[in-house]
């Protein structure tokens, strides 16, 4: 059960959005800038989110999950980070090649992900330069 905390869930995210994206490609009535959810607020207002708009809340909750997972030490950090680069890779080769991906909502997971593989590296950098002790003391 352990393996799933060392798959990058931007992955996932990416997986999901491609699932999203080829149904939307074979329907003519589904929209990125669908309306899915209306709030209404205490003050009378009403807030309401697009499809796009969701998954980019959703990518930012992954982020969150992500870097939260970068700050605990363990032998396979390394692995999740490459893993991290490669989903990143991908993000960036579909982005640039697939008219698919040719959303701003794509272009904001990309960079999610860019952050994802940075924030990694400067967490994983910081706790090994803590981790290691200088002799001579």
């Amino acid at each position: 059960m352990n393996i799933f905390r060392y798959i990058p869930l931007m992955g996932i995210l990416l997986a999901l959005y491609n699932l999203v994206s080829r149904r939307i490609g074979s329907s003519s009535t589904f929209s990125w800038d669908n309306d899915y959810l209306t709030m209404g607020l205490p003050t009378g207002a009403e807030v309401t989110l697009s499809y796009s708009e969701g998954f980019i809340a959703l990518g930012l909750i992954v982020l969150f999950v992500e870097v939260v997972k970068s700050t605990s030490v363990s032998n396979f950090g390394i692995i999740e980070q490459i893993l991290s680069v490669l989903v990143f890779v991908i993000f960036l080769v579909q982005f640039l090649n697939s008219k698919l991906a040719a959303e701003p909502t794509f272009f904001l997971l990309t960079i999610m992900s860019l952050i994802d593989v940075l924030a990694g590296f400067v967490i994983m950098t910081k706790v090994a330069r803590r981790d290691i002790s200088f002799g001579g003391g």
